[in-house]
């Protein structure tokens, strides 16, 4: 194996905007949509109509899992531990809208609610741990009320909670109705009637007592950090912050498109990802300024979860000309905005971490891989076959700040797809290269 090293002497600093996420989808189709949760920085699950995807190395590879019901459409996940898993579906011919859990991390699944009675569309689920959860469904008619159930079992028992919100419906799934607890609530409805205004509605009772908050625009995504501090994004230029738990709110602004999702980062206010039309925008200041972070001309959010400040998920899904294009990005540093290079001695400089494309690419059976390194650690860089498992190790230790190329030698494999990923402490990145004996 050939390792070259090169260091660079900086004279002066040089800080860049960059935005970390991956894409990472190995075993995904080339077109779906849907919801996206995860539980840690491995674990994840994608839910696209009857489909269900399962990661545990953080999308290096997904698995496709049996359907819940035969014929049933999902429309949300949560997932709050390492084997608890629970879907909400949609009604589909004579299949009712119901709830799923799942105790083995997706393998089966056990029916815990449904009541063709009560609605034919869940929207929303939401399990805070393993005992305590929310989920909401479409109001069955313009005379019944939107249904919120509240579990405080793990779904032995789904509790109705709500007579009011009458004739209520959700207008764009999960993302107009957001729980920051299994008691405090926020709703934006639709309506079967023609004409009723749409507001925003809170609850601090689980569903049970609802309160309209003063609110005249139009949102098309709606998402709180905690009880108090919240966005609304609009299908224009609008969006609005929350401070106070919605008594009143603040024109903030932002660009041109669809929202689709919002997401905080779990302990920071301040650091806010969204998804609107076909563009990515992260804030620092809670919305209140906005960045574009450029994606690619396929890009367009669906769903963004994060477990911490550093891990996240992003589901991108477009429809082109002719096909669709659909991908996962991952991000192991917020996605967030870093210094790409200050002055310092070789020890401690400082710069981008990058992964290169192999080359030659397809290669038989020797080709280069370069990487960059921005401080001093432990790396790896290791490779995999199609099903996840690992077949070579390429650097294992640690490295000062740097350029880096590793000759791979494959001799011993057969032809087929591989991935390699190089993983620091602080980033991470996969990319696919092609052995042809």
């Amino acid at each position: 194996m050939k390792i070259s090293f090169i260091l660079f002497i900086l004279l002066s600093i040089s800080v860049l905007s960059v935005a970390q996420w991956e894409e990472r989808k190995n075993g995904l189709p080339n077109s779906f949509s849907g919801s996206i949760d995860a539980v840690d920085e491995n674990k994840a699950f994608i839910v696209w109509g009857k489909l269900i995807y399962r990661t545990t190395n953080a999308g290096m590879f997904w698995d496709s899992l049996d359907a819940v019901s035969e014929g049933s459409i999902i429309e949300d996940i949560s997932s709050p531990s390492l084997n608890q898993v629970w879907v909400c579906t949609s009604q589909n011919d004579s299949i009712p809208a119901s709830i799923f859990r799942s105790t083995d991390s997706g393998l089966t699944w056990d029916l815990q609610y449904s009541d063709a009675s009560k609605t034919n569309f869940f929207n929303y689920i939401e399990m805070f741990d393993d005992l305590n959860g929310i989920a909401m469904g479409d109001a069955l008619s313009a005379t019944d009320p939107a249904l919120f159930l509240k579990t405080t079992d793990g779904g032995e028992n789904w509790i109705s909670m709500n007579d009011q919100l009458i004739g209520m419906v959700s207008g764009q799934i999960w993302a107009r109705l957001d729980f920051t607890d299994i008691n405090t609530g926020y709703f934006y409805n639709s309506n079967y009637i023609p004409g009723i205004p749409q507001k925003i509605y809170k609850t601090t009772d689980g569903g049970a007592n609802w309160n309209q908050l003063q609110w005249n625009g139009y949102i098309t995504v709606l998402k709180f950090f905690n009880e108090n501090i919240g966005i609304g994004v609009s299908n224009n230029t609008s969006s609005y912050l929350t401070n106070n738990a919605g008594v009143s709110w603040s024109y903030l602004g932002c660009a041109e498109g669809w929202g689709s999702d919002i997401e905080f980062l779990k302990n920071d206010a301040s650091k806010v990802w969204m998804c609107k039309g076909d563009k990515l925008y992260g804030s620092l200041d809670t919305g209140k300024t906005w960045n574009e972070y450029p994606m690619g001309e396929n890009f367009h959010g669906q769903d963004i979860v994060f477990v911490d400040n550093n891990h996240g998920w992003l589901i991108s899904s477009s429809s082109g000309i002719t096909e669709q294009y659909s991908t996962v990005y991952y991000t192991n540093n917020g996605g967030s905005i870093i210094p790409n290079s200050i002055k310092g001695n070789e020890e401690n400089l400082l710069r981008e971490f990058s992964l290169n494309q192999n080359y030659p690419n397809p290669f038989n059976p020797i080709t280069n891989i370069e990487f960059q390194i921005a401080e001093r650690g432990v790396i790896s860089l290791k490779v995999f076959d199609v099903l996840g498992k690992e077949v070579a190790t390429l650097v294992n230790e640690e490295k000062p700040a740097g350029n880096y190329e590793i000759e791979f030698e494959a001799s011993s494999l057969s032809s087929g797809i591989y991935f390699y990923e190089l993983r620091t402490e602080k980033y991470s990145s996969v990319k696919k290269m092609i052995l042809l004996r």
